[in-house]
């Protein structure tokens, strides 16, 4: 459907005006928190490479660390590690085993152990894997946790300062507006476009609908289902003609796109 309008240009103008405003603002705050994760990333996997450092002596072949920035406004960064938490029930392995560490909110080191299953401690390839594990928890006791979790991690006021204008905040429903200025374009004619059945409809399908007039919050529309336009062309004034018009709601009338417009 062609826009001529100059309702439908404005709103193309402001549409276009505000996508190329809020995109602009939404790059530059992802470059932002992209170079804040980032900055992140340094501290949390810096951290992590050297807690492997320190296990790579003991080739756990299940071992996960986890790194993050400490939660719920505790400073530094908190620790997880998981040993042999993949398969519970492996034969040769003696415990699956959790080790966690964080700061909490007044800085101070807090430190929890758990283990899944229980001991398997009978066969020779278990009781080396006990002792791996004895080995890697005394390591991990002896570790100055205090001075390994109270890492300075990068603010997020230092990173993410660009902030979403107040009149980009809610984008208009700009669609919706240039469907009105469409419909608006055809009343009082004798032109009719195909819209999606609606609960007013006279019929239970799409219907050609032609708008009469302009009746506030509703149009005065005449309407001819899609079905007798497509099988009886020649037929379509007349139906026109002879059919009675009623009001809907403006909000109810919504054309299928691409738009599909008849003259009778």
């Amino acid at each position: 459907m062609k826009i001529t309008s100059s309702r439908k240009d404005d709103i193309i103008r402001r549409r276009d005006e505000f996508d190329k405003r809020a995109n602009e603002v939404k790059k530059l705050q992802q470059e932002e928190y992209e170079r804040y994760h980032q900055a992140e990333l340094a501290v949390t996997e810096g951290a992590k490479k050297e807690l492997e450092d320190m296990f790579a002596k003991f080739h756990f072949d299940d071992l996960e660390i986890r790194v993050e920035e400490g939660r719920f406004r505790a400073p530094g960064i908190s620790v997880a590690i998981r040993v042999n938490d993949r398969d519970h029930f492996n034969k040769n392995k003696a415990l699956s085993w959790n080790y966690d560490a964080r700061l909490g909110s007044e800085g101070e080191v807090i430190r929890e152990t758990s283990s899944w299953s229980g001991l398997q401690a009978t066969t020779p390839e278990q009781i080396a894997d006990l002792e791996k594990t004895l080995s890697a928890i005394k390591m991990l006791a002896g570790l100055d946790w205090e001075k390994f979790l109270n890492r300075s991690m990068p603010e997020w006021k230092d990173y993410i300062k660009t902030e979403t204008p107040e009149d980009l905040k809610r984008r208009p429903n700009f669609e919706q507006e240039l469907t009105d200025a469409e419909l608006e374009d055809l009343v009082g004619s004798r032109k009719m476009i195909l819209c999606k059945n609606f609960p007013s409809s006279w019929y239970g399908r799409n219907v050609y609908v032609a708008i009469i007039k302009d009746s506030g919050s509703q149009w005065t529309i005449k309407e001819i289902p899609e079905y007798y336009v497509e099988q009886n062309p020649e037929e379509a004034t007349k139906a026109f003609d002879k059919s009675e018009s009623h009001r809907v709601k403006k909000s109810q009338i919504v054309p299928v796109k691409p738009y599909k417009i008849i003259e009778v």
